[in-house]
């Protein structure tokens, strides 16, 4: 199964991100790339987070498995 199985402009670019920060974490980043990564990383978290919560209001995702994972944070 592939890494990415959305597709469109938004599953692109995080794929993009993706290796992009993969690759600047195989190298000996600096301390601002840690950060800069981080920022970035918890706007995805938070981005995703709604959406997911949004989605577990519909027939899109199950709610039960979504409530299960939302217990783990």
């Amino acid at each position: 199964m592939p890494r990415y199985a959305a597709t469109g402009p938004a599953a692109h670019r995080l794929a993009a991100w993706d290796i992009q920060t993969r690759r600047a974490l195989a190298r000996q980043p600096a301390m601002a790339t840690l950060a800069e990564i981080t920022r970035v990383q918890t706007t995805i978290l938070a981005a995703t987070r709604v959406v997911l919560d949004a989605a577990a209001g519909s027939p899109a995702i199950d709610p039960v498995t979504h409530q299960a994972s939302s217990n783990h944070t």
